[in-house]
């Protein structure tokens, strides 16, 4: 080769390396929000010329799958300039769901110091009346922010708070969120007894609602609790279950974190197959930019290459970890990282810097929250003293070393969880594994007939049911008649009288748990339908899939509505008084049926005061207007009007709700009015149970409701309120 050849290989050579470095230096600036995502702001934003213009077009990119692909650096540049544009900031609801977004994408990338100032504002203009899911969004976010700074007292107000909102407002999604929050708090600061009921209500509401994301969160935290009592083939069932069900709802990141899991605690895997599994999410949360999770797979990486031997890679892998601990504020990380690495001095006969790793493990470690568990890092120090021949310090390690120990012995936490959860295994352990449901729900897929005719079994169970506590209610009026009339059996019939009392109670309580679960198991089973359908393309199964899906909802909400109207008869419902501003109330619900009224073109006229202010359960009154609205957009002829006014009458202040329908017959009017039962003595029903609540909630805020209406003509349902006082 001559010399103009290597010359020329050379100028390739020292091209290739620029050109190289020159696409690192790009890539980095984009993960960072910097020059690569601006000039991809300036293109998506070009040609737009108003504000208007660019809040549309960038809400739109932020709405859209691209956007989710993003680095959640490039995320938080986008989203940061989103929320500059004054039209974002006019509107209340967009500006503070926005910036609670923001947040997010600040602590997936291990930023925790500056979203709590951030958070402030979408929970100081917020309420549980006004953009409740923004402020309960934000004080999950604060509270989970705070548990990461080890701001204890914070951490466990906010999800308090969150829990009394949340089941004040009977919002099960949120209370779920509050009492995994705490649970999660409880099982920190090792109080079992206060942790495991949290989390059995957040299993109950996971079952209750079918929803497939909660059931694998509260598999892998009853997976956790099970691991601290040492239950270790147990709580290996529950994370497999836990990656099942990730797998059905197809959540990339908690498949990547509960294959983690499984393989950790599984017996089967080899070390080298944990570590394959571990790089792997460790290449996956890169991708995504999402450090908040990075320092706990570098932590397993070092765990199983110490076990290996092979100690460069552990030291190597627990550098890695301390890092993105100390970033993430994960104190047990930065512990086992430190005294992994003292360990591996150690072993290099490196005595000092061994003892000085054991040390800063030892000033992140906390006694007052873990005690007990510090008696590796007193033995770590104890060994470190003695091969420095320091050997009264080395004593006093290996005292400490033993009393942690012995404070271990003495608490016995263990032994406590086994207990609880042997409970906790009689009571909530699923009657079948998740691989017998799965292969019923595909013999059912054959077998579509079954389905109809237990969804019809059910039905006249319901109806039977209906008919049973008429019956009993009727028995009652006879028997208290003649207690009147019979005084000389005054005793026998209040016995009789407190028997039937009971029976109604039980059989409510029926109900609410023996009818709830066959319901609940028909909206799984004929979602899983909808669910195969789809994966397989059958739409024949898909049709007939979704048409049981929706008789399973709406019986389920019947069942729901007789509830209710059960716990109003047996007095179980006491309302809860506050200022209620009728006006605000409204419009918020009016904005529920904007679409049915832009679908049958009906006019919807409001005038309502909005200084009228009364005193009520809000939660009951937002019942009964939303059931009213309902109605009359239901039973309005198309291109209809619906007209809500506000009135004061008798010293109490109230609203008018009147519509051209086709009106309501005068025998269900009475009927609505008459207290003594919702059947008829042939067992069917009068009339729909949502007037009949409304009346039922009205009269117990000590207020009015009355209907006028003719057939044809429309009906005007007025509901008079007691005014807030001054």
């Amino acid at each position: 080769m001559n010399t103009n050849n290597i010359v020329f290989v050379l100028l390739i050579l020292h091209f290739l390396v620029t050109a190289n470095s020159f696409a690192q230096k790009d890539k980095t600036k984009s993960s960072d929000g910097g020059a690569n995502i601006s000039v991809f702001l300036d293109s998506l934003l070009a040609g737009t010329k108003t504000d208007t213009e660019k809040k549309k077009t960038l809400q739109n990119y932020i709405d859209s799958d691209s956007f989710n692909t993003l680095h959640y650096n490039d995320r938080t540049y986008i989203l940061e300039h989103f929320l500059k544009n004054p039209q974002v900031a006019k509107n209340d609801s967009l500006f503070l769901h926005s910036k609670v977004k923001l947040v997010l994408y600040k602590i997936n990338a291990g930023n925790y110091d500056d979203p709590l100032q951030l958070l402030d504002e979408p929970i100081n203009k917020t309420s549980k009346g006004y953009l409740w899911n923004v402020r309960a969004e934000a004080l999950e976010i604060r509270a989970y922010i705070n548990k990461r700074l080890d701001n204890n007292e914070e951490c466990l107000a906010d999800y308090e708070l969150l829990l009394s909102e949340a089941s004040l407002l009977n919002d099960l999604n949120y209370e779920y969120i509050a009492r995994m929050g705490l649970g999660d708090y409880f099982r920190k600061i090792g109080d079992a007894a206060k942790s495991i009921p949290h989390y059995y209500r957040s299993d109950e509401i996971a079952e209750l609602q079918n929803d497939f994301v909660k059931l694998d969160r509260t598999n892998a935290k009853i997976g956790r609790m099970l691991v601290t009592a040492a239950e270790f083939p147990r709580a290996l069932e529950y994370f497999k279950k836990s990656l099942k069900y990730s797998e059905l709802i197809n959540d990339s990141s908690r498949i990547h974190a509960m294959r983690e899991t499984v393989a950790d605690f599984s017996p089967n895997y080899t070390f080298e197959e944990v570590l394959k599994v571990s790089q792997d999410r460790i290449r996956f949360l890169k991708t995504l930019g999402q450090k908040k999770d990075l320092s706990k797979s570098h932590d397993l990486c070092a765990k199983y290459y110490y076990r290996l031997g092979d100690y460069d890679s552990s030291y190597k892998y627990s550098q890695i970890a301390l890092e993105y601990a100390i970033q993430g504020k994960q104190t047990m990380v930065i512990v086992y990282s430190y005294y992994r690495m003292g360990l591996i001095e150690f072993h290099a006969k490196k005595y000092e810097k061994a003892l000085l790793n054991y040390k800063k493990a030892e000033q992140y470690y906390n006694s007052e929250e873990r005690p007990g568990y510090g008696d590796f890092l007193y033995e770590g120090m104890g060994e470190c003293y003695s091969a420095l021949g320091q050997h009264p310090l080395a004593k006093a390690s290996f005292k400490k070393a033993k009393e942690a120990k012995e404070l271990t012995f003495k608490l016995d936490t263990k032994k406590q969880l086994a207990i609880n959860f042997a409970r906790y295994s009689i009571n909530k352990e699923k009657k079948k594994e998740f691989e017998d449901e799965k292969a019923k729900n595909e013999a059912i897929l054959t077998e579509r007939n079954y389905i109809i005719l237990s969804l019809i079994g059910t039905t006249f169970t319901v109806v039977l049911v209906l008919v049973f506590v008429a019956k009993l209610s009727r028995e009652r009026k006879t028997n208290l008649q003649i207690q009147n009339e019979k005084n000389v059996l005054i005793e026998q019939q209040r016995d009789e009288l407190n028997d039937l009392n009971h029976v109604k109670d039980r059989l409510f309580s029926v109900i609410a748990h023996d009818l709830r679960g066959p319901v609940g198991n028909m909206l799984r089973l004929s979602k899983l339908i909808v669910l195969r359908s789809k994966k397989n393309d059958d739409v024949q199964n898909l049709e007939v899939g979704s048409l049981l899906n929706e008789s399973a909802k709406n019986i389920n909400r019947l069942l729901q509505s007789l509830l209710l109207w059960g716990k109003v008869q047996m007095n179980a419902i006491t309302p809860f008084k506050s200022s209620y501003p009728i006006g605000e109330r409204l419009c918020e619900i009016i904005k529920l049926y904007e679409e049915n009224l832009s679908i049958k073109r009906i006019e919807l006229i409001n005038q309502i005061d909005p200084t009228h202010i009364a005193y009520v359960d809000d939660g009951m009154i937002d019942s009964v207007f939303r059931n009213l609205i309902h109605n009359a957009v239901k039973y309005s002829n198309e291109e209809g009007t619906i007209t809500l006014k506000s009135l004061v009458e008798a010293g109490m202040i109230g609203v008018s709700i009147s519509d051209d329908g086709n009106g309501i017959k005068k025998n269900i009017i009475d009927e609505i009015y008459n207290p003594d039962g919702i059947l008829n003595e042939e067992g069917g029903r009068r009339s729909g149970l949502g007037l009949i609540l409304a009346k039922e909630f009205v009269d117990l805020n000590e207020g009015q409701m009355k209907i006028e209406s003719e057939l044809g003509r429309g009906t005007t349902i007025t509901i008079l309120l007691p005014i807030l006082e001054s």
